[in-house]
């Protein structure tokens, strides 16, 4: 691998973090019945 043998280890990571993040912003954003996809992508 290019990156090196931790480089999996640390994008599994980098993804469930920002998969929370998203699941937590989706299910704020829900409860007030409207989401628009820019409030979910914006940092």
């Amino acid at each position: 691998s290019v990156g090196g043998t931790g480089t999996p280890r640390e994008f599994l990571t980098w993804g469930n973090e920002r998969l929370k993040q998203f699941r937590s912003e989706l299910k704020r954003l829900g409860r007030r019945n409207r989401v628009r996809i820019r409030q979910l992508y914006r940092q």
